[in-house]
């Protein structure tokens, strides 16, 4: 019975679920590829970290610019898994950090395949707003487009106009089986007991 219930430890999915918050971020830093297990990358820009109460969040939060000084386009950004690992994606507070009417388009890939996307419609200026979804994939996008309006002034350059801000992301971390799908999120109690009974059957065979 212990040695069945030991082997099912073993192969039970491993599972790190947490609430991004970016407090403990560098105010206008970057974020660097490895914070809280994930890979942070932009096509032309970078994730930064927002400062405390700035663009309508009451605390520190994370912002994409989506894009460089040239760019007539914004760029999306992407939140990628590290090998054998898969993201799930269940919500957070999002808003446009520069305009109203920001529509936001969140979608997952899975080995290069799109596996769903979210789209957050009418973002509003400097106003967070909570969203809900389930998203699963090595890697979320995340996209952003208009048409746009500024209430209060430019940003200093035209790709600016497209940043969006996000907190309180809502992320489970979960290991992924051979070939990239996602491991069966079994509960580990019904786990251990499944295996455990197995192992009592094998002891029970091997003493008839």
């Amino acid at each position: 019975m212990i040695a069945g219930l030991t082997f099912g430890l073993a192969f039970a999915p491993s599972v790190s679920a947490a609430t991004l918050t970016f407090e403990d971020g560098n105010d206008w830093f970057a974020i660097q590829d490895g914070y809280e297990g994930l890979n942070w990358q932009q096509d032309g820009g970078n994730f930064n970290f927002g400062g405390s109460g700035s663009f309508g969040f009451s605390s520190k939060f994370a912002y994409l610019n989506s894009g460089d000084p040239g760019d007539t386009v914004p760029q999306p950004g992407f939140i990628g898994a590290n090998d054998g690992q898969i993201i799930n994606l269940s919500g957070g507070d999002f808003s446009a950090n520069w305009a109203n009417g920001l529509d936001l388009t969140v979608s997952a890939f899975l080995d290069g395949n799109s596996n769903g996307s979210v789209s957050i419609n009418d973002l509003g200026y400097r106003t967070p707003q909570s969203q809900t979804f389930d998203l699963t994939g090595d890697r979320i996008e995340f996209a952003v487009s208009g048409p746009i309006t500024l209430p209060n002034g430019s940003p200093l350059y035209d790709w600016q106009q497209y940043a969006f801000g996000m907190d309180n992301l809502n992320v489970e971390l979960t290991s992924a089986e051979t070939g990239g799908s996602a491991a069966i999120p079994v509960p580990a109690t019904f786990a251990l007991l499944g295996i455990g009974l197995f192992g009592v059957g094998i002891v029970g065979r091997r003493r008839l």
